[in-house]
C-alpha cells in the first residue's frame, strides 16, 4: 500500500509515485479502481476516490482537487493507497490563519488573495510558488486544494 501525504502535495507539489501525464490505466495501478469516474464524452474523465478528483484530458492526468473538504472527504483508504490527510482532521474545520501559520513555520512562500463573484460566494485562495491553490469560504475555512498543471505551462 502506497501513501499519498497530502503535506507533500501542498507544500512541495509532490504526489510521488503519481506524475501529472500518466493514462488512466497507469493511475488505477497506483490506486486501483477508482468510486466512481465521470466521462463528459470530449476527452475529459475524472476519477474519484472519496473526495479526491483526478483529472484526465485526452487520457493524460492534468489535474487534482478536493472541494469537498467541508463535506467530510478528508481521509480516504482502499487496498492500494490511503491520504496522509496532514493538517486536516475528520470533524475538525482548517481555517485560514492556522494555515497561514503553517506555511510560515515551513518558509513557503504564497499569494493570498480574495476572489470576488457574480455567481459565487467570495472566497480566499493562497496560491503557493508550486501552482497549488488552496481556497478558504467566506468564514475563512478550507473547502478546496487544487492543483491544474495546464496553468503551469
Amino acid at each position: 500500500m502506497i501513501t499519498l501525504n497530502l503535506k507533500n502535495i501542498v507544500l512541495k507539489k509532490d504526489f510521488t509515485p503519481i506524475k501529472m501525464g500518466i493514462s488512466e490505466v497507469e493511475l488505477t495501478k497506483y490506486l486501483g479502481k477508482p468510486n466512481d469516474i465521470y466521462d463528459n464524452k470530449f476527452g475529459s474523465v475524472i476519477y474519484f476516490y472519496g473526495g479526491y478528483e483526478f483529472a484526465f484530458y485526452d487520457n493524460q492526468l492534468h489535474y487534482f482537487q478536493n472541494e469537498s473538504i467541508n463535506d467530510g472527504w478528508i481521509e480516504f483508504e482502499n487496498t492500494y493507497f490511503k491520504i496522509d490527510a496532514w493538517l486536516l482532521k475528520q470533524n475538525n474545520k482548517l481555517i485560514l490563519e492556522e494555515f497561514i501559520d503553517e506555511l510560515n513555520k515551513e518558509e513557503i512562500k504564497y499569494v493570498l488573495s480574495v476572489i470576488k463573484s457574480d455567481i459565487e460566494d467570495e472566497y480566499t485562495r493562497i496560491e503557493l510558488y508550486n501552482g497549488i491553490k488552496i481556497e478558504f469560504n467566506k468564514n475563512k475555512i478550507l473547502y478546496a486544494i487544487r492543483y491544474d498543471d495546464f496553468e503551469q505551462e
